[in-house]
């Protein structure tokens, strides 16, 4: 068995969207640095061949080392992709200072899944009545807020969305492989602020994630 080792020069470098890229070259520019990543991981971190005899201990090793080498491969396209799906949260954050979070659900149960939802929360205004305290939102004002909030959801093209579906989903699943089965899971992937409350601090990606569990009974005679 070899083992190679991926140095950091090497990566391919992440796109970063400037004020004068439009947001569908942003997501072809993100679609290419997944795919180039991919590809450079396969040169990398190459598959053994199986040379051995198949029953002998070094077919086994063989064997081994082909699926140890798709597990490296997948945990770091994992990372990079994570990275990229952080720079939708950092572009997003550039376009519109309320930014709060680009959340992507996901979900899956019955050997199938998918990323479902793409939303972008905003920080809403703190509101004051006459004498300066704090009160809640009258239905109109929410209404704006939710109205606001949608408008920098679309922000985000429909090839752009169209990525952070596949892209997330993959991220899920590769943290969790196999969640999906029998009862499956549910989570969510989010780019939001280290510190909520400090709009300097920097943003990060998280997972939020839940597993469904089945439980039977033998069948009991009550009566």
């Amino acid at each position: 068995m070899t083992t190679t080792t991926i140095t950091n020069t090497g990566t391919t470098p992440v796109p970063v969207k400037t004020d004068a890229m439009t947001w569908e070259c942003f997501a072809n520019d993100l679609v290419v640095a997944s795919e180039t990543e991919e590809a450079r991981l396969l040169r990398a971190v190459p598959t053994p061949e199986l040379t051995a005899e198949r029953g002998t201990q070094a077919w086994d090793d063989d064997w081994a080392a082909q699926y140890h080498a798709g597990i490296k491969r997948r945990a770091l396209l994992m990372k990079f992709n994570a990275r990229l799906v952080l720079e939708v949260g950092k572009a997003l954050a550039a376009a519109v200072p309320t930014f709060r979070s680009l959340d992507v659900e996901y979900q899956g149960s019955g050997d199938s899944g998918e990323a479902c939802d793409i939303s972008v929360f905003l920080h809403r205004p703190q509101r004051f009545d006459a004498d300066g305290k704090p009160r809640w939102a009258t239905h109109d004002e929410n209404q704006e807020d939710n109205r606001e909030a949608d408008a920098a959801a679309a922000l985000l093209p429909s090839e752009l969305k169209e990525w952070l579906d596949e892209t997330c989903w993959a991220i899920a699943y590769d943290r969790h492989p196999g969640f999906e089965i029998d009862a499956g899971g549910f989570g969510q992937i989010v780019v939001a602020r280290a510190d909520d409350d400090d709009l300097t601090s920097p943003l990060q990606l998280t997972i939020n994630h839940t597993e469904r569990v089945e439980q039977s009974y033998d069948e009991e005679v009550l009566v």
